[in-house]
């Protein structure tokens, strides 16, 4: 949860910020239909380190290697008091390897 919001360890005191990591958004262009859509990559940034999902699952690399180390785009989304391998052991079970399409 970001900092102020209520998650599983109860409410954020109000003049408080445990939310120590830093969340961003990458994303990388992949190719544009013109006059219908653009194709985007794109993953998520905890502290440096990258998560995204591929045929092997869900990995993690700190050179956003999926990105060839330079997204179009790279968004701050703010804190959470969630870390990377946190997120790693709650969307694992769900992004099996061999369950990308």
């Amino acid at each position: 949860a970001l900092a102020g919001q209520d998650d599983e360890d109860g409410p954020v005191p109000a003049g408080q910020n445990p939310a120590t990591n830093r969340v961003e958004l990458a994303a990388s262009e992949l190719f544009t239909v013109p006059g219908l859509a653009t194709a985007y990559h794109t993953s998520v940034v905890v502290n440096g380190e990258e998560f995204f999902f591929s045929d092997s699952g869900i990995l993690w690399d700190r050179a956003l290697t999926s990105h060839q180390g330079k997204p179009s785009e790279l968004v701050d989304l703010g804190f959470s008091r969630r870390t990377g391998s946190q997120l790693m052991s709650v969307l694992q079970p769900h992004f099996a390897p061999g369950s990308y399409d």
